[in-house]
């Protein structure tokens, strides 16, 4: 049974709410203070905390809310913790969502991700379209060697540090197990897979396996092509996936 760590109290005064709209969109920005009490942890929300709401001009609203607690850890040792929260609509939620006619799309590991819903929805997701998708996580994980991070697998630290970006210890030990082609492979429906032949952080080998893998896959390989397309680059691979779409 999953046992509750940490409870927030969010306090949020409605006169201090800020909003602004126009024909492309719409902000809003919500300052809030708070408070955590808990057996890691106890502490106060420092100022300067907001959730800032950001919504298109479809009517996708983003929600992110950045803020940080000063207080007590279990020792009595004074501690900050930093918290990020990110949301988004759900699609039931958008009315305005052909919900028959859903298009998954990610880059990176983003895309990894997006093939991995599109597994797990199945039906409920009309085409998948890749764009040199990170299928390598799981293989990098194992070899404990991802992006800028270098660590032992059998040992994974509580804290990995990649780059700019500190990685917590879940991310590499969820996937430790994970087989990425077939982890994705059931998903029935069309796939767009794009990949570059020059690309240094996903060999463009997993592009191809991940095609041979699907029962309907297009795989289009752009000769020198990176991670990350160039704008050239970019136009062949925003011409197949008009092409796509249309079929």
């Amino acid at each position: 049974m999953d046992k509750l760590i940490m409870k927030f109290q969010i306090f949020i005064d409605n006169s201090k709410v800020s909003d602004m709209s126009g024909p492309y969109g719409a902000a809003t920005f919500i300052p809030f203070t708070g408070k955590v009490e808990s057996e890691l942890f106890t502490g106060e929300i420092l100022p300067g905390a907001a959730d800032i709401q950001v919504e298109n001009p479809a009517g996708c609203r983003h929600m992110c809310a950045e803020y940080m607690f000063r207080g007590k850890d279990s020792a009595g040792k004074d501690c900050y913790l930093f918290v990020e929260n990110n949301g988004y609509f759900t699609i039931a939620k958008l009315s305005f969502v052909n919900k028959g006619d859903v298009t998954l799309m990610g880059c990176s590991q983003g895309g990894f991700v997006s093939a991995l819903t599109g597994a797990e929805l199945g039906g409920k997701i009309r085409r998948l379209i890749l764009f040199y998708p990170a299928l390598c996580i799981p293989d990098d994980a194992r070899s404990g060697k991802m992006m800028f991070a270098k660590f032992d697998p059998q040992n994974i630290p509580e804290v990995i540090h990649c780059g700019p970006m500190k990685l917590g210890k879940e991310y590499a030990q969820s996937v430790l197990d994970v087989d990425a082609v077939e982890a994705i492979c059931s998903y029935d429906g069309p796939v767009l897979i794009v990949h570059g032949t020059k690309d240094e952080i996903v060999d463009c080998s997993y592009a191809r396996k991940a095609a041979e893998a699907y029962s309907n896959a297009e795989l289009v390989i752009i000769p020198d092509g990176k991670h990350g397309f160039s704008k050239e680059h970019d136009k062949i691979a925003l011409e197949a996936v008009e092409r796509f779409v249309k079929e």
